[in-house]
């Protein structure tokens, strides 16, 4: 009698001298079992013969060595024997050659010293074929910030402005600057900052930094947008009326509809300042001081109130909205990566969204309420801490 090994199939021969056998695919080797037999039966004393067929050997285990640091160095890499393995294939990344090992369980390589990041990987063989590759990663000197996400364009004073970039493979610290005037107000070291703007333009940058060294500088230039002073509205102020000179001797004030506005036509005017927030030119009167109200919001921050509770947070975060109408939005939770956990397109109104945080790991999240344009309306830091 012939017992074929597990995941193989006898196609002919059960009970002769021979046997044809059938192998799937993804066959693991084992044993092809025969015993002898007769009309009375099989002796206890009768001992089995087998014979051990071999496949395509298994993805070779993990890969153990030095993950991080790997510029200028000669490090060793190596993984467990495969059963029924004869030699193995390595592969490495650009910058990375082979001191020595190939064809081993372990190999000695050597890194240029502008080396990046890239996958070590390694492949068992024998007379079947090769098996998948196991691979690992490994990081030298930092590479470059992709290109930093945020708006290019802000109020003065304007607050909660999240700026990010993808994190960088191998880097430990993420290193920002802001213009002079602004100050990051959370996330110095990680790649996601929040900021609160200053009265001016300027750059914002970042660059990444581990053992190895530091990388190039990524740069994003933003503007300042001239606002006004109430809300957080983004009225340009400079496109409402250009400040006049005039020469007559003549003022007053008038009120239309939703505007209000007093003038005067006295001395020329001598300078104007604008600081973003506020336009005020030097003379006799101001020539411009204007009060524009409209019916319909011009940023929905300025009609949509939004609570977050309890903080910290161990179970449940409620997200509660009032709005008097009903505004498409999206609520993001994020960590201080800028790693987006949660994400969920709503309606607002008067409502109250919940996010279970029971899963989540303790510490620092935001959570970022944007309209229906990606735009940022508010953001929140939150604290998750265990039962």
């Amino acid at each position: 009698r012939w017992t074929a090994p597990r995941g193989a199939t006898i196609v002919s021969g059960q009970g002769s001298t021979s046997v044809v056998l059938n192998f799937p695919a993804n066959y693991g080797g084992g044993k092809l079992i025969v015993a002898a037999s007769n009309a009375c039966g099989q002796s206890n004393t009768l001992t089995e013969r087998s014979l051990f067929i071999q496949s395509v050997p298994n993805t070779p285990g993990s890969i153990s060595g030095q993950v991080n640091g790997d510029c200028g160095t000669t490090k060793t890499f190596s993984i467990a024997a495969v059963p029924l393995a004869t030699s193995y294939t390595w592969t490495l990344p650009s910058g990375a050659s082979f001191v020595s090992g190939q064809g081993t369980t372990s190999i000695t390589v050597q890194t240029t010293a502008t080396f990046t990041f890239g996958d070590i990987c390694v492949r068992a063989n024998n007379a079947c074929g090769s098996s998948t590759a196991s691979c690992l990663q490994i990081t030298g000197f930092p590479a470059q910030p992709t290109g930093i996400s945020g708006p290019t364009a802000n109020c003065s004073s304007a607050t909660g402005l999240l700026y990010s970039v993808a994190p960088v493979p191998g880097a430990t610290s993420y290193i920002w600057t802001v213009p002079q005037g602004a100050q990051i107000t959370y996330g110095q070291g990680n790649s996601s900052i929040i900021v609160k703007w200053g009265n001016r333009e300027g750059v914002v940058s970042c660059f990444t930094k581990n053992t190895c060294g530091s990388s190039s500088v990524a740069a994003l230039n933003v503007g300042l947008s001239a606002c006004f002073a109430s809300g957080n509205s983004n009225v340009p102020m400079t496109e409402i009326r250009p400040v006049p000179e005039v020469i007559s001797a003549y003022g007053g004030m008038a009120t239309l509809r939703n505007m209000f506005i007093e003038w005067t036509m006295g001395e020329t005017k001598t300078e104007t300042e604008n600081n973003g927030r506020i336009l005020y030119t030097q003379g006799y009167h101001q020539p411009l001081n204007a009060r524009i109200k409209t019916n319909n919001p011009v940023f929905l921050a300025d009609i949509i109130k939004v609570t977050v509770f309890p903080n910290p947070v161990t179970n449940i975060l409620k997200i509660k909205f009032e709005d008097p109408s009903i505004h498409k939005s999206l609520i993001q939770l994020v960590d201080v990566t800028g790693r987006i956990l949660y994400s969920k397109q709503i309606f607002t109104g008067y409502k109250t969204e919940e996010i279970a945080m029971k899963n989540v790991a303790s510490g620092t999240y935001f959570i970022l309420v944007k309209d229906e344009n990606g735009k940022l309306m508010n953001s929140f830091k939150i604290v998750k801490m265990e039962e």
